[in-house]
């Protein structure tokens, strides 16, 4: 893949050169990775409440807004240029916007309206004292947003941020004009940097014309400056965490929206920020299409730097999609993205592909329609649509896996930039899915993701990091990108990071850590954060108040959109552990799951309809096992369940057979699934120890099982602790299992009694809570 760009951007480039980051990375380098994740609550000082009832008093309005000491940000809308012609109507309801939508990602923002230079800069001095005041190893976030008017610099290498009240009219005969006074975009960016923010998004409402008489002959038409040999001196090394986003190319004007509150810019961005999921970076090319669309290309949004990290986490690829098109039809329908797609909006093809992936929104499930919009956006060099293209070739939804245009549209992906067919990509590598295994070639594109600032990018280089099985391990570094991960928004994160911290393979066991990590992401909205909490609930004692509390747990998880905690809860409503038994609740929660895909709610809806809890259903019953059965011709989906239920629905399957309770009923069936999967019941449990690459071996649960196979129930679990944990079973005591097999068919007795008397005490399952080896 010697095509693969060194540093892979997505549209146009805008130049730091003109905003004042001459050569400067703003202070965010590698050695930043190291940090922990931000911790909630609001940190303030003194001395920040009185420079902020200073900045009251000498004018100006400025309303704050508290949110977690992660995310800061500051909004400016200024209106009042002395005079109609060059006033901004839209620019205070603008800011207000942009505020009521960063509020939804618990930003603490404060906005300014109508300020002076002045107080523009007191505003950034005191929200860079605020970064300084963090707690250490936090990675803030700052977002700066300016709406209003801009111009630029003598020899307009810089653009400046015009205070409210600047006279922009000019004497006609006055020669030698000489620019009004602003606040330097580019020192922004360098003095929140300095003061230690690991990422700052500046956007710029402000490509707005400037009278005539300040325009100097060559000179740009709006306040957004820029040097094409500055632009080409900084191309290749932008500043890895600062993301900046203008209205409107260098030197293009904006468009006013004369018959709206708001600017097509700020409109724009609002929505797409809406969008679970999506990458900043993306959400802006969102916004940049939709401005684009709005303006018949008269308007185009311009943008560079790195803003991989996501403000509004979600747990899984279903949940991105369904989120996404869900909130892009809240606003557009579907009719309204064909027209956008003829008006040249490569997004539109983007969200008409998802919208007939998934069915939603009006829209028919078709996956080959869903492929030909994803092409569509592909050739308007959408990263995301070649992203998505690859995905569908290489999960077999819809046929075989196809590795060969899995790699290829990966691989177009990467050249348009996206961060996630890199990761995507790197995984296939990492895998040696339709590639040879490659760590090396995988290292390098996860890596490429991870200057991107994508959260995707640092877990899938910290997971690399964390197994021996490459060669590669680095635990310290390992725990740092999992951090930084966590930080840029990639919440379900905590699950992993969690885990290490709590049994030592990221360095000495620290469980109050562990807890702070897992409760402060379920809290931000992480539904798999709740469901591991309701796991460690239910495997800390039998209490009743740690039976409530998992129950409580599991359900959070489930309304938050979790399907494993729909399978969790569930089976408490059968068991009536921390609830009311109700398997009429069960088989809703079961067919929730079912629906989003999770092979353990049809397995479980199919055990409800076999026994007739419900209704007996044995047609509908034996439908849903045998699916969930089928999964053991796919290995990659194979251990998407647990292994004690997948063999319960094996059984269940051969009772069915045995009773001759379906059409097709047969004897020979049934002794060929009881052969394969057991009878049902009589399973043991056993913990034992196995390796993760750590300095200590950790305790697992393994499970037995008496069937007909060949090898003994033992080899699938530990090819799963090693495919999906990078663990593996110590060879004595893998070793151990098989020749009690061996000795178990020779001498034709029970493998789990022999089991039992060889290993000692077994310990209890609990099948209907649902927790088998965590996954």
């Amino acid at each position: 893949m010697s095509n693969i760009p060194a540093r892979s951007r997505v549209g146009r480039p805008f130049p730091f050169a003109a905003l004042g980051l001459r050569g400067s990375n703003g202070g965010c380098t590698s050695e930043r990775i190291g940090a922990c994740p931000p911790h909630r609550g609001v940190h303030r000082c003194l001395a920040g409440w009185l420079l902020v009832l200073l900045v009251w008093l000498i004018g100006g309005q400025q309303i704050a807004h508290a949110g977690p000491a992660g995310r800061l940000a500051l909004i400016v809308g200024n209106s009042d240029y002395g005079g109609l012609l060059w006033d901004v109507p839209t620019a205070q309801e603008d800011a207000r916007l942009i505020q009521t939508t960063l509020k939804e990602f618990n930003f603490d923002s404060t906005l300014l309206l109508n300020g002076s230079r002045a107080q523009l800069e007191t505003a950034v001095e005191q929200l860079a004292r605020r970064v300084g005041d963090l707690a250490p190893g936090t990675f803030p976030t700052v977002l700066v947003y300016f709406s209003g008017r801009a111009a630029p610099s003598e020899g307009e290498q810089e653009s400046m941020l015009l205070p409210a009240g600047s006279k922009l009219r000019w004497p006609a005969a006055e020669e030698g004009v000489t620019l009004p006074e602003g606040t330097r975009a580019g020192w922004i960016v360098d003095r929140l940097t300095r003061a230690g923010a690991a990422r700052v998004l500046l956007l710029l409402d402000a490509s707005r014309p400037l009278p005539l008489r300040l325009r100097r002959q060559g000179s740009a038409k709006t306040g957004i400056a820029a040097l094409p040999a500055f632009a080409s001196a900084r191309a290749d090394t932008p500043a890895a965490d600062i993301f900046i986003g203008a209205s409107a190319q260098p030197g293009q004007e904006g468009v006013d929206n004369v018959f709206g509150r708001h600017s097509y810019f700020s409109r724009a961005i609002a929505g797409a920020l809406a969008i679970p999921g999506l990458s900043f970076s993306d959400a802006f090319l969102v916004a940049r299409e939709r401005v684009k669309a709005d303006t018949g290309g008269r308007q185009i949004p311009a943008s560079t730097g790195n803003g991989g990290f996501v403000l509004r986490s979600v747990s899984d690829w279903n949940q991105l999609s369904h989120g996404a098109i869900q909130a892009v039809l809240r606003t557009r329908s579907l009719l309204d993205l064909e027209v956008d797609l003829q008006r040249g909006d490569g997004y539109a093809a983007h969200f008409l592909g998802l919208a007939h992936w998934d069915g939603v929104g009006g829209a028919k499930k078709d996956l080959a329609l869903a492929e030909k919009y994803f092409r569509k956006g592909a050739e308007l060099r959408i990263g995301s649509s070649a992203n998505a293209l690859g995905y569908l070739y290489a999960s077999g939804e819809r046929g075989p896996p196809d590795y060969v245009e899995a790699i290829k549209w990966y691989g177009i992906g990467v050249e348009l930039g996206a961060a996630i067919a890199m990761s995507n990509l790197g995984f296939l590598y990492q895998k040696g899915q339709g590639v040879p295994k490659d760590a090396l070639q995988a290292e390098r594109l996860y890596k490429l993701a991870a200057a991107q600032g994508s959260p995707r990018g640092y877990w899938n280089l910290g997971w690399l990091y964390y197994s021996d099985e490459h060669g590669l391990k680095n635990l310290p570094q390992a725990r740092a990108l999992h951090e930084r991960a966590l930080s840029g928004g990639y919440l379900q994160v905590a699950v992993s990071l969690s885990q290490g911290i709590r049994e030592g393979f990221l360095g000495k066991p620290d469980p109050t850590e562990a807890d702070r990590i897992l409760q402060q992401a379920a809290d931000q909205g992480c539904a798999t954060c709740w469901t591991e909490i309701g796991n460690l609930l239910s495997r800390k004692d039998d209490s009743p108040e740690s039976v409530n509390r998992s129950a409580q747990a599991y359900r959070k998880g489930a309304e938050a959109g979790d399907s494993v905690a729909m399978v969790a809860l569930g089976r408490r409503y059968i068991s009536g552990l921390g609830v009311a038994k109700d398997n009429h609740h069960a088989f809703l929660w079961f067919q929730k799951a079912d629906v989003a895909g999770n092979i353990e709610g049809t397995g479980s809806l199919g055990l409800l309809l076999a026994g007739g809890e419900i209704e007996k259903d044995p047609e509908r019953a034996a439908e849903l096992l045998r699916k969930a059965l089928a999964l053991e011709l796919d290995p990659k989906r194979r251990f998407s369940t647990d292994v004690i239920n997948y063999w319960k629905y094996g059984a269940a399957l051969a009772k069915l057979h045995e009773a001759g309770a379906i059409s097709g009923a047969s004897p020979a069936e049934a002794k060929r699934l009881y052969a394969r999967y057991g009878n049902g019941t009589g399973w043991k449990r056993f913990t034992i120890p196995i390796d993760c690459g750590g300095d200590k071996k950790v305790s697992h649960y393994i499970y037995l099982v008496d069937w007909e196979r060949d090898e003994p129930p033992t080899e699938e679990q530990a090819e799963w602790l090693k495919s999906e944990r990078g663990c593996t079973i110590p060879a004595d005591v893998i070793d151990s299992f098989r020749k009690l097999y061996v000795i178990a068919k020779e001498n034709k007795v029970k493998y789990t009694d022999l089991a039992v008397y060889a290993l000692g005490k077994t310990e209890p399952i609990n099948a209907a809570s649902g927790n088998g080896p965590s996954k």
